[in-house]
């Protein structure tokens, strides 16, 4: 069951009619909720690279589960997305293992139409086992696309190599539409820094924006410049700066400064880095948020409520939740840790999502509606208590013990 309204966008499918805005997933520390995140993040960049990546190195980072990964038998993960693109719903998945694509499929259906396959591949012994759909315009070029796929590449991103058309809303949705967005690195302060060089028309929001977090801001000035490569690659992680050396990015960073204004003192700026974390953190998010709401892109974040007040976060979450504009059809997945959100109106019950730890068998995903709550539940209550399960458990009185 869905909220009607503003809080959900209409699909046009009879089997569900609407899709709501946003999902809340909460749970404990080392619970499953970051997995959650880099599975998507993963087969986001699977589709992105697989094709390019001739090594196969990028597989070889496949997340398999620790626990067993040293018994005999191969270690497989499967990712599997469901989407709407196009007004065609596409469930894309993928099974694979640290040195081959096990299997591949995508199958689709229309308002009016039935679901149907459009491609798979599944390995049989050393070869794999292809079919395909009348979707597809030309049989040979079909045979062409799946004998350039390599065994450690996706047919996905080959034929869109290729040139295929007929895969593009799928691989554009995925690699485009789906925006995972996270504070720890720097793209996100260069996103926004460039998206202030580049959209004139969107300072005043993106200055509101951040002005949530310090109102004594009046102005952002934001000077592009070219730095030596070393330097420039030092402030992102080994895994991100792989990525960008692979894409030859131009070496351009920023200077950001923040102009202060406060009652009775002369006005006064000061970089970026010199302003508080939370701050910083809603500057790595601005643009993003702003062009996905434009763009109707689905945003993933981590933690979002990491630095953020609870009011700042409740803010965040209306930009989807209670969008100014009912007719975007942008969306937000987050993982948060702050049950204040529970006793707002900001998320609905059906948008609020548990990550429960079941031992060796990893995670699971559970949707609060699981739970029947009443209409006279107080959620952040009953959560903060257990009922949920998805909270820590600790067995020790005290963490320190004085000598």
């Amino acid at each position: 069951e869905t909220t009607e309204g503003s809080r959900a966008i209409k699909t046009g499918f009879a089997q569900f009619p609407c899709a709501l805005r946003a999902a809340a997933i909460y749970g404990a520390n080392a619970s499953g909720k970051s997995s959650v995140v880099g599975a998507l993040e993963f087969l986001q960049r699977l589709v992105i690279h697989s094709a390019r990546d001739e090594s196969g190195n990028f597989l070889a980072t496949l997340p398999v589960c620790k626990a067993t990964s040293k018994t005999e038998k191969a270690q497989t993960s499967l990712f599997e997305i469901n989407f709407i693109e196009e007004d065609v719903q596409y469930t894309y998945g993928v099974v694979a293992s640290q040195d081959r694509i096990v299997e591949e499929w995508l199958h689709a259906k229309t308002k009016k139409g039935r679901t149907r396959e459009l491609f798979s591949r599944a390995l049989e012994g050393d070869e794999y086992d292809w079919h395909f759909s009348s979707y597809f315009n030309s049989k040979k070029m079909t045979s062409t696309w799946s004998k350039a796929t390599r065994p450690n590449a996706l047919f996905l991103s080959t034929a869109i190599q290729l040139n295929s058309n007929e895969l593009r809303p799928v691989h554009e949705w995925v690699t485009l539409r789906l925006r995972l967005v996270t504070p720890s690195n720097h793209l996100g302060h260069m996103v926004t820094s460039q998206h202030l060089v580049d959209e004139e028309k969107d300072y005043d929001a993106l200055l509101e924006l951040v002005q949530a977090a310090d109102p004594t801001i009046t102005a952002i000035n934001v000077e592009p410049n070219e730095v030596e490569e070393n330097e420039f690659l030092s402030v992102f992680n080994e895994e991100i700066r792989a990525r960008l050396l692979e894409n030859a990015v131009s070496r351009i960073d920023y200077d950001v400064r923040v102009t202060h204004k406060v009652p009775g003192c002369p006005e006064y700026s000061l970089d970026i880095e010199e302003e508080s974390d939370g701050t910083q953190i809603i500057y790595k998010y601005a643009a993003p948020f702003l062009q996905s709401l434009e763009h109707n892109f689905v945003v993933v974040v981590d933690e979002l409520d990491r630095s953020l007040h609870p009011l700042l976060l409740e803010r965040f979450v209306a930009l989807f939740t209670e969008p100014n504009d009912e007719k975007t059809e942008a969306q937000i997945i987050f993982t948060t840790h702050d049950s204040a959100l529970l006793s707002t109106d900001v998320i609905h019950r059906d948008q609020i999502w548990f990550v429960d730890n079941v031992g060796m068998k990893g995670s699971k995903l559970v949707p609060l509606s699981d739970f029947k709550p009443r209409k006279s539940d107080r959620l952040q209550k009953i959560y903060l208590q257990g009922r949920y399960r998805a909270v820590p458990k600790p067995r020790t009185k005290m963490l320190f013990r004085a000598k």
